[in-house]
């Protein structure tokens, strides 16, 4: 309240003249007062009760009281009102009494004037005012040191304690005693037997109080197992410090909730490392039992087969591959969960990649009648930067589901640009069917792991519902997203959108392309469908004919041998129903002379006898449908400047190669053998890294084929110790391939940093293997 505002003013005297004089003298000050006058003590007191004043002006001397004890007895009821004492007693001691007992002024009558009168009760009420602020603000800070978590301790730069609050003092267990020194010293010394490390806990003290302006952070650690964090800044005035607030927080729980947090996590991932380790063993071992079961499943499939035997045979075939990619998909999942699958980049065509993976489906489709279509939208750009491995992995998911969920009806593929991407790779792949449906309440569920939208579906079709699951992840980790829609018994669509980069182009084009430029191709192949794909493989750079029939194919040939125009490549269908595939070849060997190649395709496997009848006819290459557009291009390729191409794996004009296997599985090391078979290749077998060794050291060898997991010692160790004795005597590298049925990244970096030169993951098809001896030892035909 300030005193340049209408004061209320009480005056407490019972000389009816020295109050009328009072007043006059205030009014003459020209003090802006309202002024109210009680005669007696209590009657003031019932004024103050009534309502308050600024001030009271006090005579001593009243009627119904006397002396200091008249202040006393007012300041008792009315603490909050300042006094000034208007009294004829010149006595010293009542004087110092007064002021002793809270008078903000002691004033004798007949010594003042009205100036003198008036500057005391301005000065009383403003000194009255600014110590009430002062102490609120006392109160208040005193209130918050004591309500805060932390303790704190003030001290001057004489290290002298300001303040504490008793948060402090319990957090130390520090007598109140001791704290009543004011003598920071005092406190150290009791607190330093309490810590860990007391001399680390001087040196920063000392360090701060050297350093006046520094702040500081640090972590206190006591004997009984308590952790205190302790912060330290400067108290500055104008500017300047003046001394230091220490402010200590007891972090013990949040330490151990941190520390049990932590121990968690290093149990959680070594708990998910041996996962993943269990999971990739179990793959390894469940692998290499498939491995043999498949691979003698196909050996089987291309020898002579009464109608019942392969349909048999065929059964296998199916199991195995359905039980192969079970486990490709635990592991996959086992990945991601690991967060250890990583996206390659590579560049690649869209198109091409959409007709590899739907020329597979599109045989299935057509054996149930179901019309199966692709659409690429034209403002898709074709040439990308991605992983196009993981894309085609999405697709055939989502096709193969359609596939297996509809009876009749169509699929169709679509590919558009992603309008909300923000460059032009982004892309959204639509998958849609006419099938079962599925229910509204299931969709959000179907890309959950082990999620069937209906429990018969795994009775009646079969799956785990691990695709969806896997096919969301990788989506995810490919920057898009993916969702369904569908109506029970109208058929369903799936959505997902990608991000890709828009690849640089590079090259003239495919090599198959370069070769067909200014070639002549013929087409002898019933299906249309079969027809365009074929055309679509080789590309448009030749000139490329199609008939329907082995009759009008052979017409189709000596006309263009007439014109003098003949063929450089025909490809013919080895059920060709006219004359039979095989009749065809044989009468276009003498009607094509050296012009050309004939290469025939079987649909939709080879068969044995076909295999034999091929590699009697002594034809370019066989080819099996759907087509692989990139093996229709090296078979073009190698036709291009070769007089004559092995027939799948027919190993007849390759040269003798000297190999190695090191594998302790004896039915995988049988494998490899029958795969060989009807090569020239010579196979030295080893039952595990240290035999591998022995023999390597020994012998001379073209190839290593090397398994990883072995006993004794294992292909990493192996390798290694062949690339040392390499170094040691001078000797070219052996090419190393690595077979193992590890997938992730890791594993392969793995593998390669071992030393090897090439990586095949189990199980191990006989085409892949007989490529990759022809890749890794550069064998050129004869």
């Amino acid at each position: 309240m300030t005193v340049d505002r209408l004061q209320e003013l009480l005056v407490v005297e019972d000389n009816p003249g020295d109050a009328r004089l009072v007043r006059e003298m205030l009014k003459a000050s020209g003090l802006r007062c309202e002024l109210r006058v009680a005669g007696r003590l209590t009657a003031a007191l019932e004024l103050l009760e009534e309502r308050p004043a600024d001030l009271v002006l006090l005579d001593l001397s009243l009627p119904d009281s006397h002396g200091v004890e008249t202040l006393d007895a007012l300041q008792a009821r009315f603490p909050d009102v300042p006094v000034v004492v208007l009294t004829g007693f010149e006595d010293e001691t009542t004087a110092l009494e007064a002021l002793k007992s809270g008078a903000q002024d002691y004033l004798v009558k007949g010594r003042f004037d009205a100036n003198l009168l008036a500057r005391s009760v301005r000065y009383s009420i403003g000194r009255w005012s600014a110590g009430a602020e002062t102490k609120r603000s006392l109160s208040l800070l005193t209130a918050t040191l004591e309500s805060s978590a932390d303790g704190t301790l003030a001290v001057d730069r004489a290290g002298r304690i300001v303040t504490y609050n008793q948060k402090f003092l319990k957090m130390w267990n520090i007598p109140e005693s001791v704290a009543e020194s004011r003598q920071d010293g005092q406190i150290q010394k009791f607190v330093l037997n309490q810590l860990k490390d007391p001399v680390r806990y001087l040196q920063k003290v000392e360090e701060l109080y050297a350093q006046e302006d520094l702040e500081s952070y640090d972590i206190l650690e006591f004997k009984d197992g308590r952790v205190f964090e302790r912060y330290s800044i400067p108290e500055r005035l104008d500017g300047k410090a003046v001394g230091r607030v220490w402010s200590f927080r007891d972090v013990t729980e949040r330490k151990h909730v941190v520390d049990e947090m932590r121990l968690a996590k290093k149990a959680a991932d070594a708990a998910n490392r041996a996962k993943s380790e269990f999971v990739a063993t179990i793959s390894h071992e469940l692998r290499t039992p498939l491995n043999t079961l498949i691979g003698m499943a196909d050996l089987l499939w291309e020898t002579s087969l009464t109608p019942e035997q392969r349909e048999y045979v065929d059964f296998f075939r199916r199991s195995g591959d359905i039980l192969l990619k079970l486990v490709s998909d635990i592991l996959d999942l086992s990945k991601i969960e690991a967060g250890r699958l990583e996206l390659e980049r590579i560049d690649f065509d869209v198109e091409t990649l959409i007709e590899e993976v739907t020329g597979f489906f599109r045989v299935h489709a057509r054996e149930k009648g179901i019309e199966f279509s692709t659409e690429v939208a034209p403002d898709v750009p074709t040439k990308l930067a991605g992983d196009p491995n993981r894309l085609r992995q999405v697709l055939v998911n989502l096709i193969s589901n359609a596939l297996k969920f509809t009876a009749k009806g169509r699929i169709a593929v679509r590919i558009d640009r992603d309008r909300e991407a923000p460059n032009p790779g982004g892309l959204l792949f639509t998958v849609t069917d006419t099938g079962l449906g599925i229910p509204q309440v299931k969709l959000a569920t179907i890309f959950e792991s082990f999620s069937q939208a209906d429990p018969s579906i795994s009775r009646r079709y079969g799956g785990t519902g691990l695709g969806l699951a896997i096919s969301k992840r990788i989506v995810q980790l490919m920057g898009g997203r993916i969702w369904a829609e569908s109506e029970v018994g109208v058929g369903s669509t799936f959505r997902f959108t990608v991000g890709f980069d828009v690849a640089a182009a590079r090259g003239n084009g495919h090599a198959s392309e370069v070769y067909a430029s200014g070639r002549r191709i013929l087409i002898i192949d019933p299906s249309e469908e079969d027809r365009d794909s074929l055309v679509a493989a080789i590309g448009q750079a030749g000139t490329i004919v199609v008939t329907e029939d082995g009759l009008e194919g052979l017409a189709e040939v000596e006309r263009a041998n007439a014109a003098q125009a003949p063929y450089d490549v025909v490809f013919v269908d080895a059920r060709e129903r006219t004359l039979g595939g095989f009749e065809v070849v044989d009468r276009l060997r003498s009607s094509l002379g050296t012009a050309g190649r004939a290469i025939f395709t079987v649909s939709p496997n080879h068969h044995g006898d076909d295999l034999s009848r091929a590699a009697a006819l002594g034809i370019a290459g066989t080819l099996r449908k759907p087509y692989d557009p990139d093996l229709v291009r090296t078979m073009l390729t190698r036709a291009a400047g070769a007089g004559r191409d092995p027939v799948e794996g027919d190993g007849a004009a390759e040269r003798p190669l000297r190999i190695l296997l090191a594998e302790d599985s004896a039915d995988s090391r049988a494998l490899v053998g029958f795969y060989l078979r009807n090569t020239p290749h010579h196979l030295d077998l080893a039952d595990n890294g240290e035999s591998a060794l022995g023999k390597f050291t020994s012998e001379k060898y073209d190839l290593v084929l090397m398994d990883m997991q072995m006993p004794v010692l294992d292909g990493y160790h192996a390798t290694q110790a062949i690339r040392r004795w390499e170094t040691t005597h001078d000797v070219p590298l052996t090419p190393i391939v690595a077979l193992s049925a590890y997938g992730l990244r890791e594993d392969i970096q793995k593998i390669l940093s071992a030393g090897c030169t090439g990586y095949l993951n189990k199980p191990i098809k006989k085409d892949r293997l007989l490529e990759a001896i022809q890749r890794y030892t550069r064998t050129e035909p004869a």
